[in-house]
């Protein structure tokens, strides 16, 4: 019988970790986690900021195929990923400094209500 086993480490212990397990576990894997779970904000959302929001959404966007995004569909997947929905528009002005994202097109809804659509950039 085999089981799987997902657990977070610090990145001081990985190497012991993944020493004791060499010879115990195969397929061992491992990822970086940007370090948001210490900073869960007291209403429950995640707090995350820098370097580790610029990666944190360059992964989700490229893990969703995503290539052009709405503030819109941006507010939606920020919400989904258990942050502030009410960030979304400081988030999106963070990954276009940082070159994540770019400005692309005004475009027109049913409504008559024009949207900026960001083009996800390819790094």
């Amino acid at each position: 019988m085999t089981f799987r086993v997902t657990f977070l480490c610090k990145d001081k212990d990985m190497g012991e970790v993944l020493k004791r397990l060499n010879n115990i576990a195969y397929n061992v894997e491992h990822a970086f986690v940007p370090n948001v779970e210490e900073k869960a904000t007291a209403n429950g959302h995640i707090s995350v900021r820098g370097a580790d929001a610029l990666q944190l959404f360059a992964k989700e966007l490229h893990r969703r195929k995503i290539t052009e995004i709405t503030g819109t569909d941006f507010r939606l997947m920020v919400e989904k990923m258990g942050l502030n929905p009410q960030s979304y528009s400081y988030f999106l002005q963070n990954l276009v400094q940082g070159g994540v994202l770019r400005k692309g097109k005004k475009v027109t809804g049913s409504k008559g209500v024009q949207t900026l659509t960001y083009i996800v950039s390819e790094k």
